[in-house]
């Protein structure tokens, strides 16, 4: 009798360990997952859609761009990789974002010249 209560024990044990675990890189995986979206730009101020800087500090993890864009009259501040890209069409950006702090992607495509480029901020 005392084995099997042992080997019910383990196996429940077991299982129990699995589904934690299991539980925890499903929610990590998710944390991952970037959901994209395209939004046409509004000028921020005469001339301008985007304005953009870097941040720099000792550790390289709290290194990334931060851009400011106008998303329906709302000015939006995403932080994380930006790519600008000149283009004659109308302005719009794709915006690629997770649930991971400073790792948003903003794809910025913008006439050449609507871009005011702020100086980095930070520890140099």
């Amino acid at each position: 009798m005392k084995l099997a209560r042992k080997i019910m024990m383990y196996t429940l044990l077991i299982c129990i360990a699995f589904i934690v675990i299991y539980s925890v890189v499903d929610y990590l995986g998710k944390q991952s997952e970037y959901h994209k979206s395209r939004y046409e730009l509004e000028e921020i101020e005469n001339g301008i859609y985007v304005r953009t800087y870097h941040t720099v500090s000792t550790v390289p993890a709290h290194n990334y761009d931060v851009i400011e864009i106008c998303i329906n009259s709302k000015v939006c501040t995403y932080k994380g990789s930006v790519d600008i890209t000149y283009t004659n069409e109308n302005p719009y950006a794709v915006i690629m974002q997770n649930n991971l702090v400073n790792d948003d992607k903003v794809f910025v495509y913008v006439p050449k010249g609507t871009v005011d480029y702020k100086e980095s901020v930070g520890v140099k």
